[in-house]
């Protein structure tokens, strides 16, 4: 019971474990850094407040798992379980009135420095005019760019490029140090690489959910190439410094028997890859059919562990070009 109060009291507020455990001077040195947290929390990050709170938990766990054992005493009697409860309840009053005061009356010193570094409108088109230059210089092509933003705390701008003559797709520009980098090259090699795949994908996987893939391309050779990008089928003839990257997600629950069955069809894909000389890596996500239930119709693969409660199975191929037999997919089986 003490330990389970323990851990309880100090979820609402790191200290008063402690105190419940016995340890007032450690729990009242970690109320103390409470108020620091909140601090913390309102003017620079609100990490210092989670590793307060986890530090506080295993404290508490620690040593109220001991005393439960017997392995330590505890004061114990009605004066002490008096103290207790009119410490945690001063404590959490106090400590959440000083959170509402720093809410509404503190003023953030780091959103006063972001103000004070927020770019002129001025500033901006400056910066938009540079950009678009920039482009087409280095493409030969014109574009232009919006959505700008200026990231005070690394002194660097970011925004979003657009080809004047193709609409309905864009990519990444920023400006550093002076310096200009976009992922032009890179975008459209990767939506060749798209619609050369498409099909294939589409054939290959009857629970697909939904798919996505990019090319990384070594800085030599976009540089080279920047003036007349080639075509993805024509960069594979001209060099080996690129690395096409597939990601999958298929409603199917992996099983035992159905493997062979899945990994005929993963073999089919990789087999096309191989045959028309693609280096890349594959990774295919099989998750339980009710995933669609849940009403998640695309999987966002920047967010996986989001979806960890369907995953029954991992496919990890890191070079497809080692992979000779349906029978070799099940190595890369997670």
């Amino acid at each position: 019971m003490r330990l389970f109060l323990a851990i309880f009291l100090t979820l609402l507020l790191p200290g008063l474990g402690q105190l419940v455990n016995g340890h007032r001077w450690k729990g009242i040195v970690f109320i103390g850094l409470d108020f620091v947290g909140i601090v913390l929390n309102h003017t620079v990050s609100e990490i210092p407040v989670y590793l307060l709170y986890a530090v506080a938990l295993v404290d508490a766990a620690i040593f109220g798992f001991k005393v439960q054992r017997g392995k330590l005493e505890a004061p114990k009697g009605r004066k002490f379980v008096l103290e207790v409860v009119v410490i945690s309840i001063l404590s959490i009053l106090i400590t959440g009135i000083f959170d509402e005061w720093m809410i509404q009356y503190r003023p953030n010193p780091f959103e006063e420095l972001q103000n004070l570094g927020e770019p002129s409108e001025e500033e901006k088109q400056q910066v938009k005019k540079e950009a678009e230059q920039y482009l087409k210089e280095r493409y030969g092509e014109e574009f232009y760019v919006d959505n700008l933003h200026y990231i005070w705390q690394t002194d660097r701008w970011s925004m979003r490029g657009h080809l004047k003559n193709e609409e309905g797709w864009d990519f990444w520009v920023s400006k550093a140090r002076g310096q200009f980098k976009d992922a032009y090259f890179t975008h459209r090699i990767s939506r060749d690489a798209e619609e050369e795949i498409k099909p294939q994908i589409e054939e290959a996987f009857d629970s697909l959910i939904n798919w996505d893939t990019s090319v990384g391309v070594a800085d030599e050779i976009k540089d080279q190439y920047a003036k007349s990008i080639p075509s993805y089928q024509e960069l594979r003839e001209k060099t080996k410094r690129y690395k096409q990257t597939i990601t999958i997600a298929l409603a199917t629950s992996l099983t035992e028997k159905n493997q062979e069955q899945e990994f005929e069809e993963v073999y089919r894909l990789v087999s096309y890859l191989n045959q028309n000389n693609i280096r890349a890596d594959m990774v295919i996500f099989y998750y339980d059919p009710s995933i669609k239930e849940k009403g998640i119709k695309k999987v966002d693969f920047t967010r996986s562990g989001y979806y960890q409660e369907y995953l029954t199975g991992l496919l990890e191929i890191n070079d497809v070009s080692k992979v000779k037999t349906a029978k070799d997919i099940g190595k890369y089986l997670k």
